[in-house]
């Protein structure tokens, strides 16, 4: 038992630092412009979908679920390359608890990855707080339809578990 704990923890540690350079870095990184990539916007124009573009050239979209609750998701504009692949991260924050971490809701985090079809769970430093966020690496030249699949899975999956590990509606 205590091997696993170490373990899990080790993890969690390198999950962490990975996690937070990378979408640090893109959060820094992404296009200045504030007009953000204009596949996406071309996208989201055609089907209707209502978004901002932040500073850095992202797109925010404020999902709206059935329940009647909301969950935003943030599409990056900045892409990378993977071989001839062209990829985005399209991502939202599931869990941010005031104060640190609990090993049971890392532990959650961490096992739930397991059942994902869309996304994985990983710990974000947003300056005070970490938090688990549920991110998605699509194509860059993603259509119209997949798109909104993305949004959709990727909300209803950070609102459950959001609705699990927080009291109300918070993202």
């Amino acid at each position: 038992m205590m091997k696993r704990a170490i373990l899990l923890l080790m993890l969690l540690v390198l999950v962490a630092g990975q996690a937070s350079a990378q979408i640090g870095g893109m959060l820094n990184k992404s296009q200045s412009s504030g007009k953000g990539d204009p596949r996406v916007s071309s996208l989201f124009d055609q089907t209707g979908v209502k978004y901002e573009v932040d500073g850095d050239g992202d797109f925010k979209v404020i999902n709206e679920l059935d329940d009647g609750r909301t969950q935003l998701v943030f599409i990056i504009s900045k892409t990378n390359m993977v071989g001839h692949l062209e990829i985005r991260e399209v991502w939202s924050v599931g869990y941010m608890p005031d104060g640190e971490m609990s090993k049971d809701a890392l532990e959650l985090l961490l096992y739930a990855n397991d059942r994902m079809k869309l996304g994985f769970w990983r710990l974000v430093d947003f300056g005070e707080n970490v938090a688990g966020v549920l991110c998605a690496q699509i194509a860059a030249d993603i259509d119209a339809r997949s798109m909104l699949q993305v949004i959709q899975t990727i909300s209803d999956t950070a609102d459950t578990m959001e609705e699990m590990l927080m009291e109300g509606d918070n993202l």
